[in-house]
């Protein structure tokens, strides 16, 4: 915005200035866009807004993501989780060779980029064990298998301070790339505690069944351990003390 000093006193717009009076001074600024429609139209603009509309279907994707997996990620603390979960559909997206910009999904892009993800701010499950428990994905009966009897304990020196006790939860999520269809979530080890210092060895082979019928979707099996203070019989949980983490992907 530029404040006229000399030869003239008029109001309005010339030449794509508008001139006004503010506050008994005049001013001058460039004229607003107000084709908001042309302007994104024009050919300059083209690439950019196909590199937004993938971003802009990236996001919700993330957010369902996330709103089924809750009962894996409430008792952490998640951090930037919601962004770098973004980022990475985002990224996915940009390995689709099937389509062209501004048509490139999700399931067509190497959703293995996914596998690995620590999903925790600073709690790891890598730095809790140093063996992961082994996954087997059947397709043709719906059911996954996470093998835990090679694991062992727990790292001792990632134990937080007052914990007695842990949890392994183990969840499936079913996202649906369609924002129509409903997506699915499965969880298992909801209720069972182990004292800190034994093996993750005896959970063994634990088996988690999905849905068969739902089309078109992206899998991901995840692995959460959670730590608990026990006291006079009941079990408190210390927040953000636990780590989860994405073992597998598949597309259904």
């Amino acid at each position: 915005m530029a404040r006229l000093t000399s030869w003239t006193k008029f109001v309005g717009t010339l030449g794509g200035i508008t001139f006004y009076l503010m506050n008994g001074k005049h001013y001058a600024r460039q004229a607003r866009q107000k084709n908001k429609k042309r302007f994104w139209l024009s050919r300059l603009f083209i690439v950019t807004k196909k590199e937004n509309d993938e971003f802009g279907r990236a996001s919700p994707l993330s957010a369902s993501f996330r709103y089924l997996a809750h009962p894996l990620l409430y008792l952490i603390h998640t951090g930037y989780f919601p962004s770098q979960l973004t980022a990475v559909f985002r990224k996915i997206m940009l390995t689709d060779g099937s389509h062209g910009k501004g048509k490139r999904t999700l399931l067509a892009g190497d959703v293995s980029l996914l596998r690995g993800m620590e999903i925790a701010k600073q709690a790891k499950l890598q730095y809790l064990i140093s063996q992961m428990p082994m996954v087997q994905l059947d397709q043709v009966d719906g059911l996954v298998k996470v093998n835990f009897s090679l694991v062992g304990r727990i790292n001792p020196n990632a134990i937080p301070a007052g914990a007695s006790h842990f949890q392994v939860k183990i969840g499936i999520v079913q996202l649906p790339e369609s924002p129509k269809a409903k997506g699915k979530f499965f969880i298992s080890g909801e209720e069972s505690y182990i004292k800190k210092e034994e093996s993750l060895d005896q959970l063994g082979e634990v088996p988690i069944s999905y849905d068969l019928d739902l089309k078109d979707y992206l899998g991901t099996v995840m692995v959460g351990v959670y730590f608990f203070q026990e006291s006079n019989g009941k079990y408190y949980p210390l927040k953000s003390s636990g780590a989860v983490r994405v073992l597998e992907v598949w597309k259904g």
